[in-house]
């Protein structure tokens, strides 16, 4: 009996000396709990990009935009005459699409800056100033003034692109008030008609026809001469300069016409009914329709002309609406070609959203 429990003692001694380790470990710490923060938190949204930006731009600024113009064109003659062009007043025939580029800003200090501007445009004219006669029929015309606006079937279009440096007075930035003044250069594309004889070239005409001489020959002749000096010819074209000095030899005034439709002349505008029935029964109906036409296209002048390289200047004041811009300026371009003085002037009032680039 003794030697069992000796036994059962020696078992249970051998297992509490195996088990003495893992009960001597420390029971595992329970963790603190850590605090959950339910608060919302706010989510970082991205800025959306700016399209103006108070900086101004990294490389260059474009301006696209509408455009209201009023613009006028008026173009000297070596001999003293003059044609003035303008446009309709209606806002619709004057409003347009335009695209500007700008460059970077350079600041002198808080108030002047200095960039480069390259500003387009487009025109079309189809009505002509022509001052009023000194014996007027009314008192009333004569309180009028002494020019009035007309429509007499002369018609100019064009285009011009300026490059030039630009002062300006403000803060830098696009989204800053500014005055600015710019000079340089413009290439500039006229095309067109127009009245050097003040709206009188059919009295003009007809006059120099009947003093011309007897022969049909001899009156064709000055009615050229007089055309080629008068109602010019800006762009020095050769072929019209011979056709209207030699405008009674062989087929020249029927070639003059063809020549004319040919150079794309031919407008609804170009074609008056008046001077070519008019020129029909004075010449007893010998003159064919082309004939007739090119006698009838000698009423106006020829101004198409441009430049390369024409003076320009731009006169501006700047004011910003949020994203968008608004501009009141004023354009002048001026040349001479062949001894013609050519100018364009042009007021505008823009709205347009500078981007940055």
């Amino acid at each position: 009996m003794r030697i069992l429990n000796f036994k059962y003692t020696y078992i249970l001694l051998i297992l509490g000396h195996l088990c003495h380790p893992m009960f001597a470990q420390e029971l595992p710490r329970e963790r603190p709990s850590e605090s959950i923060d339910i608060t919302p938190k706010e989510e970082k949204v991205s800025p959306a990009p700016q399209v103006k930006k108070e900086s101004g731009p990294r490389f260059f600024t474009i301006y696209p935009g509408l455009q209201i113009t009023t613009n006028n064109l008026t173009i000297t003659s070596p001999y003293g005459s003059k044609a003035i062009m303008t446009n309709d007043t209606s806002i619709g025939k004057n409003l347009r699409f335009f695209f500007d580029v700008k460059s970077p800003e350079w600041q002198f200090g808080e108030s002047w800056g200095l960039f480069l501007f390259n500003k387009n445009g487009e025109f079309q004219m189809s009505s002509q100033v022509l001052k009023r006669s000194e014996f007027a029929a009314t008192p009333e015309d004569s309180e009028k003034g002494s020019s009035y606006t007309a429509s007499i079937g002369t018609q100019t279009k064009g285009s011009y692109s300026m490059f030039l440096p630009v002062l300006y007075y403000g803060a830098k930035g696009n989204d800053r008030y500014r005055i600015g003044f710019g000079y340089g250069i413009s290439r500039l594309q006229i095309k067109g008609t127009s009245d050097f004889n003040n709206g009188q070239s059919l009295q003009n005409n007809t006059l120099v026809y009947f003093s011309g001489g007897r022969t049909e020959e001899d009156r064709l002749t000055a009615l050229g001469n007089y055309s080629l000096l008068s109602s010019g010819n800006i762009d020095g074209d050769p072929i019209r300069a011979y056709l209207l000095s030699q405008l009674s030899k062989g087929n020249n005034l029927e070639t003059l016409g063809i020549y004319s439709i040919s150079q794309g002349e031919v407008t609804p505008k170009s074609l008056d009914p008046i001077s070519v029935f008019f020129f029909n029964s004075l010449t007893g109906g010998q003159y064919s329709p082309i004939e007739l036409y090119a006698v009838s296209s000698l009423l106006k002048g020829r101004v198409n002309t441009s430049s390369q390289f024409a003076r320009s200047y731009f006169v501006f004041w700047e004011v910003p609406f949020g994203v968008v811009n608004w501009r009141v300026g004023v354009t002048v371009i001026d040349y001479i070609q062949n001894n013609f003085d050519v100018q364009l002037r042009n007021f505008e009032t823009a709205l347009y959203i500078p981007i940055n680039l």
